[in-house]
């Protein structure tokens, strides 16, 4: 079985190349920090709405976004 990393594993190497902070990623794209802050910890899961804000920020596409949480939370479920 492939190793799965969780969504804020991609978003913090995603901050660290864009040189921003959480908080001036989320103003840049377009979400709160506390939405942000949610992720990075794993506490948040990224919806469509939230992947499209991300992809438009950070890069790639929002399916992608969306594919990492979906794997995410296959994986969790799959080791309960």
């Amino acid at each position: 079985m492939e190793r799965v990393y969780p969504p804020a594993a991609y978003l913090q190497k995603a901050l660290e190349e864009l040189r921003l902070s959480p908080l001036e990623f989320a103003y840049r794209a377009n979400l709160s920090p506390k939405i942000v802050k949610g992720i990075l910890t794993a506490k948040k899961e990224i919806d469509l709405p939230i992947a499209v804000k991300l992809a438009n920020a950070a890069g790639g596409h929002p399916q992608t976004w969306m594919n990492l949480q979906r794997k995410w939370n296959e994986n969790i479920n799959y080791n309960k």
